[in-house]
């Protein structure tokens, strides 16, 4: 081998060991990078002529457990949704009110029917009719004010569907987008795996508003 073959030779390995520096580099800062997936650098021996002509870099594999993956994306649905759900339910409880509270809707009305138990004893009790009045005027206005609050909690909820249902479709497009710059830069030989990270952050976001499981 000529002294020209060699130092190619030479050359092509240390560039491949710069390379894989810098996978290894890359693996260890974006160790706790949201959506990276662990890159290997993937090389062949080179020949010409029969004879070896030192190593090729020909392409970088990107590792995940779509398993796990899978599982966590299942479970952040399940939290996202439990969480909406205990959000109304809260705000559900803080217009009913407490059982035990005298103020609340069950409340005003167990208050209404002993002012009513009270009243039919002595229907001759100005002070005890009068009970029963201004008992049934505060559960009147609570009934009305409760009406109010869940309407405005109807309304609430459909505007955070509607732009839930906005956030959704702009993260589908986005995927779209990034399926095709994937193709795109594998068909051209390039290295598309930091597209593919994206995606992954891009699906990932997407499991917290809808269920997502991978077939």
């Amino acid at each position: 081998m000529s002294i020209s073959g060699s130092l190619a030779n030479a050359l092509s390995g240390l560039n491949a060991a710069a390379r894989a520096a810098e996978v290894v580099s890359a693996n260890v800062s974006n160790a706790l990078t949201e959506g990276y997936g662990r890159r290997e650098l993937n090389l062949a021996a080179r020949s010409l002529g029969g004879h070896g002509a030192g190593v090729a870099v020909v392409g970088i594999t990107r590792h995940t457990d779509e398993q796990v993956i899978g599982a966590r994306r299942l479970a952040d649905a399940e939290f996202g949704g439990a969480s909406v759900s205990e959000n109304y339910l809260a705000r559900l409880q803080q217009v009913f009110g407490l059982p035990d509270d005298p103020n609340s809707l069950s409340g005003l009305v167990a208050g209404l029917e002993a002012n009513l138990i009270e009243a039919a004893s002595r229907p001759d009790s100005e002070p005890r009719l009068n009970a029963v009045l201004d008992a049934a005027c505060k559960l009147t206005g609570k009934l009305n004010q409760s009406s109010d609050e869940i309407q405005a909690l109807r309304l609430s909820a459909d505007q955070e569907i509607d732009r839930q249902v906005k956030n959704l479709n702009s993260k589908l497009a986005r995927i779209a987008d990034l399926n095709n710059d994937i193709r795109v830069q594998l068909g051209a030989g390039f290295d598309a795996t930091a597209l593919m990270d994206q995606r992954q952050q891009a699906i990932d976001s997407i499991s917290q508003i809808v269920p997502l499981k991978q077939v």
